[in-house]
């Protein structure tokens, strides 16, 4: 087949294309027609940053054209290809980033402008020249083993760093992309090359390593500060040396643990660690002092700053917190008070976040065509930057509709207008990169240049540029480290000094140029040495010498003075450490550290040691014995007065035996004990001891000491005194023997009123116990009551009746109860029956407080030997007291149950508690919490005194518990056992203590909430009382009842009916409640198995709800129930719930 070809080679293009013959023609026949060619420029890739061309072509044959016109059509097809090749010409010369065309050995055949302005040579002097004379001689070997790999066909491109040499000497790093070209047949193959200036970035990355390096430096060079951060949790992130000295946690024991094992269990208790990160939120920063706890349990007090921290969007990340401890200077009050020291605060820990900042920011590329810049072609960088969205063959303000309004469109209206090149850096330009996504703000540097064809008429604009957003910012990273470091400084009142080793310059910050008194932040050290007094440049000197020992370096540490130019003096306090460098022999390089100006506190030690001198000479000159004592009791100062009294030496008697051998042992005893009290309380210290004078005679003394406390009201110091009264203590014992007689007089009339006070008071509790049931019940019967109630309440009315009347007769008998005479009918007493007289008895009090009364009772109690109106009176006045001081909706419950040998009855309520400094006064006569409590429920005190007096007389106990105000109370009666006692049956099993539920009517349940009229309810309980009562519930609603003893007698009924509600008892002998619900729920469904239940028992706990629910049934509700509740309850489940109401 014949061929026609046609090759024309650009720098970057390739062109070959072939003719076939029509097919009727044969293959041998030249054809005498026309063809037609047409140049479809369709595809532009981007390797590394240069433009490849794949052009695609079609032909057309003809006729053969009109004479003169054979070669029209091969002179446009050059035409349109010389215009392509001067369009990517001008691309490749005006291209923001270096570019060159090389061959595999590499030498430059083609470079561009900007890879000279990168190198700093002109194109003659880079072209046909191998690239190594210009490269770094260590980056030669890298730069021959990457072009050896692309020759040798092991790869098509590659990606380095290395550094050009320019003409001056100086150095210039480059990030280079490497592409081999598609071989032409019979010549040798190219490399396109693309270079990128990054010598700021590795300069910016090295400045950023350095600046992490000082500071770091800077941390752990202040071993006196312990500096960490936590989390937002309080986990800890960051653990400096000083934080393992002062704390005792090594940075690996403590990093992600919990924060508050520093703190003290009591304020860890009190919830302090989270109160003082909220404080720092709310007030952008804590600063304090309180006690904190090392590992070994030790305490220690410090001071501290917290700060929060928080990244570039503002948002919390954690807290940073600097600590010191600061014991000593609290356990001095005088030195506290006035030394007002300077403590290095809250020094925010760096966050190891700036890792690998600066990256590879390849260009990206778009050529846009026509008025309307229609996308032609665009890069895969490109995309990176914009998104991946739609682009090619769409106007930009349809593609990227986003940037209207951000001047882009406007240039490239400009630049396509004008034909003048627009250049611009560090551009920012918010993006939509995905439909979804936020709008994101990225910054660039670009060219828009125009394109023009083969006439020089622009034909559109080629978009070139670099992503800088990560340039920028790392940029914005290192401006916050900085900032962080200069605020840390600034809170801990330091600042911050280099000392350049090799050239003897200090640099500092403003807060070292303040404390030392100098004008600049740079300085040679020998000038920095003229403002220190003389006196203090050697220690200085010898300090230096000392921590830059290259063999053992000691740490910088060094308190001197400085003159100012205005003539004052001021002590500072440096501490720092030195940097070595290790080629090509160890060596220092830098001493990096701290100042802090400490003239205060050296004020404060001046003041302090003449305050204690002059102490010393008022003490030694006074009559009295005195003495001084650190916080924890030590003794560790006497006046003259006591050596002069003793005979002990100053300097060889000392520390508690010399202090025991001048007591005797009575009066050393008890001083062993009040002294230690007094340290722990914090409470005034006084004592009467016999002390031994010299001469052998023991004379008494009065001792005293007073705590010395600082602002915050701590101990810091004890002063105390002895006084001679052995004169005093003489004419006391004879006045002590003349006051005995009226002091005994005295008590007895005492005695006497008192017992009249406690009498009438008595009295007054005993008449209200019946009343409370008599009044009680007349309320119901007011309400006109069926038959079988009216009945109840009278039988209840008369019983109480019956009681007041015996307790009139009794009356003379109540003065008895203080005298210790009280005469009880003593007999075996069934506990159960009497505790529940006492809960009906004040049943209509709770009820109508709105209190829920609960007896829990065990059926096969053992009876006790007692007096039944006297143990009625104790359950009633605990029950009374429980009702009295219950809110509503609280809950009263009684428990009676067998404790190995003793009967126990248990009252515990939900009320007010009591306030554990009053549980030990409870039981006292006329004892009562607090005048509030007295005025809101009356009484006078007497209840709990009687109660505990008759328990005791009936060889009882009993006891109170309270976990404090709010928490409710529980008073537990034991009363013993009788010795005589019957077995019950052996049929007979142990049951759980039923539940009382109380015996009235089942209360009005409004027509327009409830109508259980003919809903069919099955009720299953053992106890028929209670079966009773559910039934009469819903019978008086009009429901139809069935009840069933025992699980078998319900699975039987079962068998006949359908229930639309099921109300069963869990605890029931035999099979339980559970059991019933199982068997039910197996059943079919038109048997009954799907029929709702309510669970209705004594188990109350939220355990037993949920084993409730989980068996199988609807709803839970303890005993004793509430009419409306359970009527609710039913009427819901039966689906007989008037519209727009609930069960309450």
């Amino acid at each position: 087949m014949p061929t026609v070809s046609c090759k024309r080679k650009l720098p970057w293009l390739d062109l070959e294309f072939v003719v076939k013959p029509p097919p009727n023609r044969c293959d041998d026949e030249i054809f005498p027609t026309r063809a037609r060619w047409h140049l479809f420029p369709s595809v532009l890739s981007f390797g590394f940053g240069f433009p490849t061309v794949i052009l695609k072509f079609h032909m057309s044959l003809e006729e053969k054209p009109p004479e003169g016109h054979e070669h029209e059509d091969a002179s446009m097809l050059l035409k349109h290809l010389k215009a392509s090749e001067e369009k990517f010409r001008t691309a490749f010369d005006q291209s923001i980033m270096g570019m060159v065309l090389s061959d595999e050995n590499g030498v430059v055949l083609s470079a561009n402008a900007a890879f000279c302005r990168i190198v700093g040579r002109t194109e003659a002097e880079v072209v046909g020249r191998n690239s190594e004379h210009m490269t770094h001689p260590d980056d030669q070997l890298q730069n021959v083993e990457q072009l050896t790999r692309i020759k040798a066909g092991q790869q098509s491109s590659t990606t380095f760093q290395k550094r050009y040499v320019l003409k001056d000497g100086r150095i210039v790093w480059t990030q280079i992309n490497v592409s081999s070209l598609p071989r032409v047949e019979g010549e040798e193959g190219a490399l396109v090359v693309t270079i990128e200036d990054i010598t700021a970035q590795v300069q910016a990355r090295k400045a950023l390593q350095e600046s992490e390096q000082h500071l770091r430096l800077i941390l752990e060079s202040v071993r006196d500060y312990a500096i960490m951060t936590v989390d937002v949790e309080g986990r800890v992130t960051e653990w400096n040396s000083g934080s393992q000295r002062v704390f005792g946690y090594s940075a690996a024991e403590i990093l992600g643990k919990d924060s508050t094992v520093l703190w003290t269990p009591e304020d860890q208790a009190a919830g302090a660690p989270a109160r003082e990160r909220q404080h720092a939120l709310n007030h952008d920063g804590w600063e304090g002092e309180r006690w904190l706890q090392r590992k070994d349990g030790s305490r220690f007090f410090a001071s501290g700053r917290l700060r929060p921290m928080r990244d570039e969007q503002g948002h919390l990340i954690g807290f940073s917190k600097v600590c010191q401890d600061i014991t000593q200077q609290h356990e001095s009050v005088v030195e506290l008070a006035k030394a007002r020291a300077k403590i290095a605060e809250t020094l925010e820990s760096e966050r190891q976040r700036l890792a690998d900042i600066f990256k590879r920011s390849p260009s990206f590329m778009a050529v846009l065509l026509g008025p309307n810049h229609v996308f032609d072609m665009a890069n895969d960088e490109y995309y990176q930057v914009v998104g991946h969205r739609e682009l090619i063959g769409k106007p930009i303000r349809e593609a990227m509709p986003e940037i209207e309004g951000q001047g882009f469109f406007e240039l490239l209206d400009h630049v396509f207008s004008s034909g003048e090149t627009f250049h611009a850096t560090d551009v920012p330009i918010v993006l939509q990169r995905t439909s979804d996504a936020p709008p994101e703000k990225r910054f660039v540097d670009f060219v828009y240049l125009a394109t023009r064809d083969a006439e020089d008429q622009i034909t559109g604009v080629f978009v070139h540029g670099v992503d800088q957003t990560h340039r920028r910012t790392a940029e914005q990273a290192l401006t916050v480290v900085a900032e962080q470091r200069r605020v840390a400084l600034d809170a801990a009142g330091m600042g911050w000094w280099n000392l350049n080793v090799i050239t003897g310059e200090v640099h500092w910050d403003d807060q070292v140029k303040r404390i030392l008194g100098l004008d600049a932040n740079t300085i040679e050290l020998d000038a920095v040495l003229e403002v220190i007094e003389p006196v203090d440049r050697e220690t200085i000197r010898e300090s230096i010498r000392a921590s830059l020992n290259v063999d053992d370096p000691q740490p910088y540490s060094v308190e001197y003075r400085v003159r100012h130019s205005d003539g004052s003096v001021h002590w500072v306090q440096s501490r720092g450490r030195a940097y070595f460098a290790s080629e090509p022999t160890r060596h220092a390089t830098t001493l990096v550290g701290t100042a802090v100006d400490i003239t205060e506190i050296k004020l404060a030690q001046d003041t302090l040691r003449e305050s204690e001198a002059r102490f010393r000479q008022m003490a030694d000159a006074m009559p009295q014995i005195v003495f001084m004592a650190q916080p924890d009791g030590h003794v560790d100062y006497f006046n003259a007065k006591w050596y002069d009294y003793t005979g002990f030496d100053a300097y060889t008697d000392t520390g508690i035996e010399h202090w025991r051998h001048a007591h005797n042992e009575d009066g050393f005893n008890r001083a062993s004990i009040a002294w230690p009290e007094s340290i722990r309380t914090g409470n005034p210290y006084e004592i009467e001891y016999q002390l031994r004078r010299q001469d052998g005679e023991f004379r008494w003394h009065l001792g005293r000491a007073l705590p010395i406390r600082n602002e915050k009201g701590e101990v810091i110091r004890w002063f105390g005194t002895n006084t001679d009264i052995h004169d005093y203590k003489q004419l006391q014992q004879e006045n002590e023997h003349l006051l005995l007689s009226e002091r005994s007089a005295r008590e007895e009339a005492e005695r006497a009123n008192r017992i009249k006070d406690e009498f009438l008071a008595t009295l007054s509790h005993e008449l209200r116990t019946p009343l409370s049931a008599i009044l009680g019940w007349c309320t119901i019967l007011s309400n006109e009551p069926d038959p079988e109630d009216y009945a109840n309440g009278l039988e209840i009315i008369e019983r109480n009746a019956r009681a007041q009347a015996q307790i009139i007769d009794d009356l003379l008998d109540m003065s008895a109860i203080i005298s210790g005479k009280v005469r009880l009918n003593v007999q075996s007493t069934d506990l159960a029956p009497v505790v529940r007289t006492a809960v009906e008895t004040l049943r209509p009090t709770a009820d109508a407080k709105g209190v829920r009364l609960q007896s829990v009772l065990d059926p096969l109690a053992r009876p006790v030997s007692g007096d039944p109106n006297r143990l009625q009176q104790i359950f009633w006045n605990l029950l009374s007291n429980a009702i009295k001081f219950t809110p509503k909706g609280g809950r009263v419950q009684v428990l009676l149950e067998r404790v190995n040998s003793h009967l126990e009855v248990s009252i515990s309520d939900t009320g007010e508690g009591i306030a554990p400094d009053f549980l030990p006064l409870v039981f006292d006569r006329f004892r009562q919490a607090d005048a509030s409590i007295t005025r809101r429920h009356g009484g006078l005190g007497l209840g709990l005194a009687i109660v505990k007096q008759l328990v005791e007389l009936h060889g009882g106990s009993v006891r109170v518990k309270s976990v404090g105000l709010g928490f409710g109370s529980t008073f537990t009666v034991s009363l013993p056992l009788t010795a005589v006692h019957t077995d019950p049956p052996p049929n007979e099993t142990r049951r759980h203590p039923q539940t009382g539920s109380g015996t009235g009517a089942a209360p009005a349940i409004p027509a327009s909430v409830l109508n259980l009229e003919n809903v069919k309810v099955l009720v299953v309980d053992d106890e028929t009382d209670a079966r009773a009562l559910i039934c009469r519930f819903l019978k008086d609603q009009k429901a139809l009842v069935s009840m069933a003893g025992s699980v078998n007698e319900a699975m039987a009924i079962l068998e006949t009916i359908v229930p639309d509600v099921l109300i069963s008892d869990i605890g029931m002998p035999g099979e339980d409640g559970y059991s019933l619900i199982r068997r039910v729920r197996v059943l079919p469904v038109e048997k009954g198995g799907a029929v709702p239940a309510i669970a209705l028992t004594a188990y109350a706990r939220s355990e037993d709800r949920m084993r409730a629910i989980v068996a199988g049934f609807q709803m839970h509700i303890a005993k004793p129930a509430e009419a409306a509740e359970l009527l609710a309850m039913v009427a819901s489940l039966a689906g007989r719930m008037q519209p727009g109401e609930t069960p309450k």
